[in-house]
C-alpha cells in the first residue's frame, strides 16, 4: 500500500531531507520550520517497504508521544494526520504501528526503554529532538539499522544547541562526519506558518531570537547553564515516599507567564523536580488551586519577592509561604554549582523548564537576557533560598579534612580533603571526576 494523501505541499527543505542518501541525515532549523512533519513523513515513506522497521524515537518517550506522535496520528489544530486513519493498525500496548499492505513503525523512549530498542532489528531510525541525546546513544542507534529492505540511515531532527554539542560537530564544523549532512530550516520560508506564529517569532530579540527565529548554533561562552548535565532530565525519578521534605517555587507574572515548579529532597539531601506549570493570565486564585493540589506534602513555598500580594494571599491559607532571595548573579551561580555536582535531577515532563535551561543566554553586556526565563528563574529561587545552602554545604563538608586518627588539623595547616598528596593536588579534570562521584 502506498500513502499519497499530501495535504499540503511540501517545503524545499523537506523534500531535501527526505531525498537524503547520506548515512546520517540531520534537520536543524528555527521553531516553525517544519523539521517535525519532516521526520514524520520519513518514518512514512520508509514504513510503506514491506518487511521493513522505522524505529521513530526520542530521549523519553512522554515527549516524543506529545509531539511528533501526535503530529503523525492525530494532526494538530487543522491539520490532519499525516497517516490517515484506516491505513493502519496501532497496537499501544506494543508501541508498534503497522501500515496495511507495508512495514511497521516502532516507537520508544531512549531513557525509557533502551534494552527493547537493542532487540528491534530495523532499517532505519529516526530521533525527535536528538541534541537530548548524547554521543554514545546517537552512535549506539546509528549502527541499529540492518534490515537490507530499509536505507540504512539514521535521521535527526533538532532545534539548534550550543557549538560544544557533539551534533555542532559531527554535522555542521568543518570537521564534520564524511558521511553526514545537514539541512538548514527557517520559520520564515514556512509557508504553512500561520502569520501569527511568524508574528511572535519576528519579536524574539537576543540570542533567544537568534535560535528559535534564524536557527543559529550559538557559542558555548553566551549560555549561562552551557551543556545540561548529562541525565539531569530522566524518566525515573525517585520514590515519592523517599522525599523528606517538599518545595514549591514560583516565579510570578500575568501578562508574562507565571512558572510554578513543584520539587522534594530525599534522605540524601538530593533534589527532584518532578512537576512545573507555566502559564500566563493565572489569577491568584488559580494559583492557589494548583497549591491545593499539593497541601498534603506540606510545602514550603518560595515566591517571587516582587509579589507580595500573592505571598500574603497564600499565608492567609495557612501555607508556609517565603521570599524569594532575588540575587540574580549569586543565585544562577548557586544553580550551576548544584547541577555540576550532579544533586539535582528533572523529570523529563518539565519541557518547559527544560528548554528555559537551554536557552537561558547572556546578552552582550553580561547580564541574563529576560527573554522566555520564567522557569529559569523559579528554579533559581528554589535553589537559592530554600535547598541551596543545605546541598552546598554538604558538599563542602565531605571537602572538610578530618584526621584518620581524629584529630583536628594543627592551626595554619591548608584546609583541604588532599593534604596527603602533598604538592601533587588533582587537576580540574580530576576535581570534576570526584564530583561525580559525590553525585548520583
Amino acid at each position: 500500500m502506498r500513502i499519497v494523501r499530501q495535504y499540503m505541499p511540501m517545503l524545499p527543505t523537506q523534500w531535501d531531507f527526505l531525498q537524503a542518501t547520506e548515512q546520517q541525515v540531520l534537520m536543524s532549523g528555527s521553531a516553525g520550520s517544519g523539521k517535525s512533519l519532516s521526520l514524520c513523513a520519513k518514518a512514512i515513506q520508509q514504513a510503506q517497504i514491506p518487511g521493513n522497521t522505522f524505529l521513530l524515537l526520542r530521549k523519553w518517550l512522554v515527549n516524543l508521544k506529545s509531539s511528533t506522535l501526535r503530529t503523525l496520528l492525530d494532526g494538530e489544530g487543522k491539520r490532519p494526520p499525516m497517516l490517515p486513519p484506516g491505513t493502519y493498525r496501532h497496537n499501544r500496548s506494543e508501541k508498534l504501528i503497522h501500515l496495511y499492505g507495508g512495514g511497521d513503525i516502532v516507537y520508544a523512549g531512549v531513557g525509557d526503554d533502551i534494552t527493547r530498542i537493542r532487540s528491534i532489528p530495523c532499517g532505519a531510525v529516526g530521533v525527535d529532538e536528538c541534541t537530548e541525546l548524547s554521543e554514545d546513544e546517537w552512535d549506539e542507534l546509528r549502527i541499529r539499522p540492518r534490515i537490507a529492505v530499509g536505507s540504512g540511515q539514521i535521521y535527526g531532527v533538532c532545534n539548534p544547541a550550543d557549538t560544544a554539542h557533539f551534533l555542532y560537530r559531527r554535522f555542521i564544523s568543518p570537521e564534520r562526519h564524511p558521511d553526514s549532512c545537514v539541512i538548514f530550516g527557517l520559520s520564515k520560508d514556512n509557508i504553512h506558518l500561520p502569520a501569527h506564529a511568524q508574528k511572535a517569532l519576528s519579536q524574539l530579540t537576543g540570542a533567544v531570537g537568534e535560535r528559535m527565529r534564524e536557527g543559529r548554533w550559538l557559542g558555548f561562552d553566551r549560555l549561562i547553564y552551557g551543556n545540561l548535565p548529562a541525565g539531569c532530565f530522566t524518566g525515573q525519578m525517585a520514590d515519592e515516599i523517599q522525599i523528606k521534605e517538599w518545595y514549591i517555587s514560583i516565579d510570578y507574572g500575568f501578562t508574562n507567564p507565571t512558572a510554578l515548579l513543584l520539587a522534594g529532597m530525599d534522605g540524601d539531601d538530593r533534589l527532584w523536580v518532578y512537576k512545573e506549570h507555566e502559564a500566563s493570565k493565572m489569577l491568584q486564585s488559580d494559583i492557589i488551586a494548583w497549591l491545593e493540589q499539593w497541601r498534603d506534602k506540606s510545602p514550603t513555598i518560595v515566591v517571587d519577592p516582587s509579589a507580595a500580594g500573592l505571598i500574603a494571599e497564600i499565608q492567609s491559607r495557612g501555607f508556609t509561604c517565603v521570599k524569594a532571595d532575588n540575587d540574580v548573579q549569586i543565585g544562577i551561580d548557586r544553580t550551576r554549582d548544584v547541577m555540576a555536582a550532579g544533586r539535582i535531577r528533572f523529570s523529563a515532563t518539565c519541557v518547559n523548564l527544560r528548554r528555559s535551561l537551554t536557552n537561558y543566554v547572556r546578552k552582550p553586556d553580561g547580564k541574563p537576557d529576560k527573554i522566555d526565563d520564567h522557569c529559569c528563574d523559579s528554579l533559581r529561587y528554589l535553589i537559592q533560598t530554600a535547598v541551596g545552602s543545605k546541598i552546598l554545604s554538604i558538599l563542602e563538608d565531605m571537602a572538610r579534612p578530618v584526621s584518620s586518627f581524629g584529630f583536628e588539623p594543627e592551626a595554619g595547616a591548608l584546609i583541604s580533603p588532599f593534604n596527603h598528596l602533598g604538592n601533587d593536588l588533582p587537576s580540574q579534570d580530576s576535581m570534576t571526576d570526584i564530583l561525580k562521584r559525590m553525585a548520583f
